[in-house]
């Protein structure tokens, strides 16, 4: 049985990285995204957490989803 994994990042979904890793790593076992809609990178102390947090998929560029 392949493994899953968890990948996630701060950047955003559509992050260039994150797609070349996640290619990788399906090589690998069943991949999960989870990030961001948008970029966060250095925004760790900025997101507010009083808000609803909302997940949703998405379709990434090679049309598989997210």
């Amino acid at each position: 049985m392949a493994p899953l994994i968890l990948l996630t990042n701060d950047d955003g979904y559509l992050s260039p990285g994150l797609h070349a890793l996640r290619r990788m790593l399906s090589e690998l076992g069943e991949v999960w995204v989870l990030a961001p809609e948008k970029n966060w990178s250095a925004a760790s102390r900025t997101r507010v957490f009083h808000k609803p947090l909302r997940v949703y998929s998405a379709q990434l560029p090679d049309g598989s989803l997210v």
